[in-house]
């Protein structure tokens, strides 16, 4: 892989050195040059920021770190279709990602709802019992019987 410089500006001598000997510097130039001046005035001020702009008959997105003089700062170029791209993927994942969690809150709350059914069911039966027991006629045993009457004529 081939490193590839491109200069905003003319390049002087500083602390990183010169520019390899028997190399045409080459210029960031947009499609439209105007728009330029307000990227170099946030340079000069030491403003970081991001630019839209069209570059080699493409959208892109300039984005571009504080300058300080004699100290190397960062521009990024971009295109508009890399980035919709990246957001579209993103977005895929996302609503990928919240689909499998409902999912899987869906199975967890019938989990739930089954296992609440289940217990209702248990305890039903055994209250239901205890009720049933607890109301019902004592059954009448040999001691608690009364004593049989004869009369005689």
């Amino acid at each position: 892989m081939t490193k590839r410089t491109e200069y905003v500006a003319k390049p002087s001598k500083t602390r990183c050195g010169e520019r390899s000997p028997g190399t045409e510097p080459r210029y960031l130039v947009p499609d439209k040059p105007e728009v330029m001046t307000s990227l170099v005035a946030d340079l000069r001020e030491g403003r970081s920021g991001v630019r839209r702009m069209s570059f080699k008959g493409r959208e892109t997105h300039w984005i571009h770190g504080a300058f300080e003089e004699g100290q190397p700062f960062p521009l990024i170029i971009i295109s508009h279709e890399r980035i919709v791209a990246q957001a579209a993927d993103a977005e895929e994942h996302v609503r990928d990602r919240t689909l499998w969690d409902l999912r899987i809150t869906g199975l967890i709350a019938l989990g739930v709802v089954a296992v609440v059914r289940a217990l209702a069911y248990l305890f039903s039966r055994t209250s239901l019992r205890k009720f049933l027991v607890s109301t019902s006629p004592p059954a009448e045993s040999p001691a608690t019987r009364p004593a049989a009457i004869i009369t005689t004529s």
